[in-house]
């Protein structure tokens, strides 16, 4: 009897405590946030909002720095180092049309010849940037065409006059000096297609005005 007595004063407290345990998890599982989700998963969305504005930032920063350096370095680069410079440009005799040209007209002096040139569309060659920031550099707006005998001959022609051409070659800023390396002449006329000068790209130092 005094065993049965001793055994039932053990296992009576630890079935009430095991009892109890079961009941507060139990509670603790049910508790939700009315109309709305659990805390930890609050938490977990709010832990989520800084890091998605991070990246989106990080993506539109990345894309600002990428457009604007280019154009930048080749700016910085500009006065010491020639720039891979393309143009559309028209020709217009300035004794006959002295109002040509627009905003991004300049006065061009091609040997003993000069033309004001309108410039319609330019890009430099590194990663196709608008040039026009570049152009604005170039203060008063007069520039020197040079290049091989066969390119200056055909842009002192005469019939070059009221004429649109696309231009590549080296851009130097502060000596104002545009080195042609090719010429196209617009769509149907003779001689149209791109001349060029394989050699003239590849030589170093300051062009020869």
């Amino acid at each position: 009897m005094e065993e049965m007595r001793a055994y039932l004063a053990i296992m009576y407290p630890l079935e009430a405590k095991m009892t109890e345990s079961r009941g507060s998890t139990a509670a603790h599982r049910s508790v939700r946030s009315p109309g709305g989700p659990t805390p930890i998963a609050r938490g977990l969305t709010l832990s989520l909002i800084p890091s998605l504005t991070f990246t989106v930032g990080l993506s539109i920063a990345l894309a600002i720095t990428i457009v604007l350096g280019a154009a930048g370095r080749s700016a910085a680069q500009g006065p010491n180092m020639p720039l891979r410079f393309k143009m559309v440009a028209e020709f217009h005799d300035p004794h006959k049309d002295q109002d040509a040209g627009g905003v991004n007209a300049f006065t061009v002096n091609i040997l003993r010849k000069t033309w004001i040139v309108d410039i319609h569309e330019s890009y430099m060659q590194q990663g196709g940037v608008l040039g026009t920031t570049v152009l604005q550099q170039i203060y008063p707006p007069i520039l020197t065409f040079t290049g091989p005998k066969k390119i200056t001959d055909q842009l002192t022609d005469p019939a070059v006059e009221g004429k649109t051409y696309t231009l590549t070659g080296q851009l130097y800023i502060k000596q104002r000096v545009f080195q042609i390396n090719t010429v196209e002449g617009p769509k149907g006329e003779e001689g149209a297609e791109a001349e060029s000068a394989p050699d003239a790209e590849s030589k170093p130092g300051s062009p020869k005005p």
